[in-house]
């Protein structure tokens, strides 16, 4: 039987391709700037948002973390996945 998705717990993401969302900010960018201009400035660019995803996606304000990061106390994912709530 199909269901409308208003029918879907709040928790369940829209479409399941979270790699293609996680490269759209990249792309993004690019757009704007036209092309990145060096290796290490891509580089930088993407470790960022590479880390501010994924606090993102283990419940941690992008904002917090990097505060924390900066002060000396980097937040770090739990070195196992825990496991998501039904």
């Amino acid at each position: 039987m199909l269901r409308h998705p208003s029918h879907q717990a709040r928790s369940t993401a829209w479409s399941n391709n979270q790699a293609e969302r996680d490269i759209r900010m990249v792309k993004l960018q690019q757009k704007i700037s036209g092309c990145w201009r060096t290796l290490d400035g891509a580089q930088a660019f993407l470790t960022v948002r590479s880390y501010i995803s994924t606090a993102r996606k283990h419940g941690v304000n992008p904002l917090a973390a990097l505060r924390r990061l900066f002060e000396g106390d980097p937040w770090l994912p739990p070195e196992t996945a825990a496991p998501r709530p039904p």
